[in-house]
């Protein structure tokens, strides 16, 4: 469960993707339901969701591809991807 469950319109749907590890939300356990999501959180679920969590978060960018997204970027191996 999220900190703010409340906020959150199709809870089931997240809590589904929230268990198989898909999404993982913010550190101090919030969801954030009405953020933008980034293209980097973005890249981040596809790749939980072809890979797997474990697989894709060792993914490593190596080089970096893209002049706006460093390789020291948090999210640079799931965009790179």
């Amino acid at each position: 469960d999220f900190t703010d469950d409340s906020e959150i319109t199709y809870k089931e749907a997240v809590d589904v993707i929230s268990a198989l590890g898909v999404v993982d939300g913010y550190s101090g356990g919030d969801f954030r339901p009405d953020d933008v999501l980034t293209r980097g959180a973005a890249a981040k679920i596809i790749c939980n969701l072809i890979l797997g969590p474990t697989t894709a978060s060792a993914l490593n960018a190596g080089t970096a591809p893209f002049k706006d997204v460093p390789v020291t970027n948090t999210f640079a191996g799931y965009i790179t991807y």
